[in-house]
């Protein structure tokens, strides 16, 4: 009876041994989750969710989504398209708009969206596009800090945190559309 009592103290012992070492990588890994504290006017950023954001000065903040480079070659637009039973273009988002502080939250106001579209991952590669979308829209949207870092507060429950990030984004929409050009012939380049 005494050896099965010592086992099962053992096993018990093994056990919580495992839950505390299991406990400490938990909480490891959350403090390398957590976001930035605070922005720098001129710094890069990009949340959990790939979007890329910055402040350009006093006032101005934009954010850059890079829907194209998913695409590495012809092959996988084609394979996306099939999965969502409609053409898929390489796409590239920019946004400009105006914040206010209010307290340790940012106010993201108004912003002008442009969205340009590549026919194929070939023209994107050589940066032609042949769509240009702008968009206005009006209202806005509260960035919030909490114990955790900065994040994007959304209709959904999902916390995207800030982190710095060292790529290269334009810091105004005509800085971003100058870097490609435009051909609207090129549509019928979609691979087939």
């Amino acid at each position: 009876m005494k050896k099965y009592l010592l086992l099962i103290c053992c096993l018990c012992f093994l056990f919580l041994a495992s839950c505390s070492k299991i406990m400490s990588n938990t909480t490891d890994s959350l403090k390398d989750k957590k976001g930035i504290t605070h922005f720098e006017i001129g710094q890069t950023y990009h949340q959990d969710n790939g979007l890329y954001f910055k402040l350009v000065d006093e006032g101005t903040y934009i954010m850059y989504d890079d829907e194209a480079s998913i695409y590495k070659t012809e092959e996988d637009l084609k394979n996306e398209a099939d999965k969502e039973e409609a053409r898929q273009y390489p796409s590239l988002y920019f946004y400009q708009g105006h914040y206010k502080k209010e307290g340790t939250d940012l106010i993201l106001e108004d912003k002008t969206e442009i969205d340009l579209l590549f026919a194929s991952v070939a023209n994107y590669k050589k940066g032609i596009y042949f769509r240009v979308d702008y968009t206005k829209s009006t209202g806005t949207v509260r960035v919030k800090y909490s114990s955790q870092g900065l994040y994007f507060v959304r209709p959904r429950p999902i916390k995207n945190y800030y982190h710095k990030s060292n790529k290269k984004i334009p810091n105004s929409k005509d800085d971003f559309v100058s870097q490609y050009t435009y051909d609207p012939l090129t549509r019928n380049d979609y691979p087939r």
